[in-house]
């Protein structure tokens, strides 16, 4: 079970809000008020209940004014769907985005819409939002969208956290869960509990595709995949990268296909000199159908490349398919340029092999150095040398090692390196008429409310009154009898 034992909510509790500044605040409770909202944002917005929108709702462009949706959900309609918002350096958060039987179109995010150039203004700062569908609905057949951001959004500057999707991609191509191909920015805890199907191309859990201009690199940091990898040359955190690393993150999911990575689908260096492509990274998957490696294929445009896969692991299981033939980078295929690359494994253990499959060309493969690789994972159990930072992974008794970040307050539910840690929900407690009203987004109806009177004994109990709602899980509880109460969300 999942406790959000570090998200504890308090007769006390409140929200987080954006700050104002200067600007007015314009509230919305309805569909009518939406509607009725300029075209162009004039002053900050922020929501006071749920939405479900009856008919496709009017893009705003929010410019560089804020949204605060204070955990509240909005609903769409069925339909193909552009965006809610434009941005140009505002800032959207707490917000959760149903998508229910409504469809993405191409280049869009249901959040931001997307952008067909990278000199438009198109970008600012997501934090706290999530995108899903009630009803199960995926993105399908829609090329180059993203779950909260479409194509192209970001300057740099722009940052996307503590977000996450759990949409399944199917049929289409270059699409993320969280942000859609030309991506610049970074990218930190964030979550993609949905999956990429086998009918797609460079399809990301989390990003699809950074943005391809030389010497122009994302962060992407501290993130989950923990749901399905396929499809051809798709990863579980990255689709296709260019210039652009992956650090402290994991998958937990399964990734089903030998041409998908479970951490990164496709690199191809477009930029000269050293960069560790992935560092401090992990794949835990357990299930039979796991596929082969961390990175499907590896090229380069240029020369004089040196990359590297550091501080990372894959954990090995006899039980897994074609368990003799993983590895950390499944294919080296040839380079574009007229000179050898190189490529390092350090400090980098798991797989049966640190490459599959190693271009050998004339003056267009690769040089391999794999002297601190290793396939045997036991060394990693219980403890590990002084070549892991102590600071950035944590040795436990039993199994392999964890990253510390997944252990702040913000995640829950990690404690093994195959659990896969969970951004808990935001629980809402009001006064009603001599009770207690509890409220929590509807994105985590699988999680279940608990009582306490007394934080000194540990001692939690189901709450005992009905769940209901849909856009939002709610209940309603007696303060009968008097003395304090606790409450907390349990999965």
């Amino acid at each position: 079970m999942k406790s959000s034992l570090n998200f504890l909510s308090l007769l006390a509790v409140g929200f987080f809000g954006i700050q104002t500044g200067s600007h007015a605040l314009t509230l919305i409770a309805s569909e009518a008020d939406w509607e009725a909202l300029p075209t162009t944002a004039t002053d900050n917005l922020a929501l006071s209940s749920d939405i479900v929108f009856t008919a496709s709702p009017k893009q705003i462009d929010l410019g560089s004014y804020n949204f605060d949706g204070r955990h509240h959900t909005i609903q769409l309609p069925a339909g193909s769907f552009t965006g809610l918002f434009k941005l140009s350096g505002g800032h959207i958060q707490n917000l959760n985005i149903d998508l229910a039987s409504a469809s993405l179109a191409s280049s869009a995010g249901a959040l931001v819409a997307g952008s067909s150039d990278t000199t438009s203004n198109n970008y600012g700062q997501l934090t706290r939002c999530s995108v899903y569908s009630s009803t199960g609905t995926a993105i399908s057949g829609a090329d180059s969208c993203g779950g909260l951001v479409g194509e192209n959004f970001g300057n740099g500057s722009s940052r996307i956290s503590d977000c996450i999707s759990s949409l399944d991609i199917n049929e289409s191509d270059l699409s993320g869960g969280i942000a859609g191909p030309g991506f610049y920015g970074t990218i930190a805890n964030c979550q993609m509990k949905g999956s990429l199907g086998v009918d797609s191309r460079n399809c990301g859990g989390i990003l699809s595709s950074d943005r391809p201009a030389l010497g122009i690199a994302s962060t992407i940091t501290q993130c989950v995949m923990s749901g399905n990898v396929n499809g051809i040359l798709s990863g579980g955190i990255v689709g296709q990268s260019f210039n652009s690393p992956i650090s402290k993150s994991i998958m937990t999911g399964t990734t089903q296909s030998d041409t998908a990575g479970a951490i990164l689908g496709q690199w191809q260096s477009t930029t000269n000199g050293e960069v560790d492509i992935l560092t401090d990274c992990y794949v835990a998957s357990t299930d039979a159908s796991t596929g082969s490696s961390m990175i499907a294929m590896v090229s380069s445009v240029v020369w004089n490349v040196t990359l590297r896969v550091k501080n990372s692991y894959m954990v090995n299981e006899d039980s897994l398919a074609n368990s003799s033939s993983r590895s950390i980078v499944n294919s080296l295929t040839y380079t574009f340029a007229t000179s050898t690359n190189s490529f390092v494994f350090d400090n980098t253990y798991g797989a049966s092999a640190a490459a599959n499959t190693v271009s050998s060309a004339a003056d267009k493969g690769w040089t391999v150095d794999s002297s601190t690789y290793s396939s045997d994972t036991s060394s990693l159990e219980g403890s590990f040398d002084s070549s892991w930072d102590s600071s950035i992974w944590e040795a436990v008794s039993t199994g392999y090692p964890l990253l510390k970040v997944f252990k702040s307050s913000l995640w829950v539910g990690y404690g093994n390196y195959a659990e896969s840690p969970e951004i808990p929900p935001h629980l809402q407690l009001a006064a009603n008429a001599g009770n207690i009203e509890l409220s929590w987004p509807g994105f985590w109806s699988d999680w279940s409310p608990q009582v306490c009177t007394d934080l000194g004994s540990g001692s939690w109990d189901a709450v005992s009154e009905s769940v209901t709602g849909e856009t939002t899980q709610s209940l309603s509880v007696s303060t009968s009898g008097g003395g304090a109460k606790f409450f907390r969300l349990t999965q």
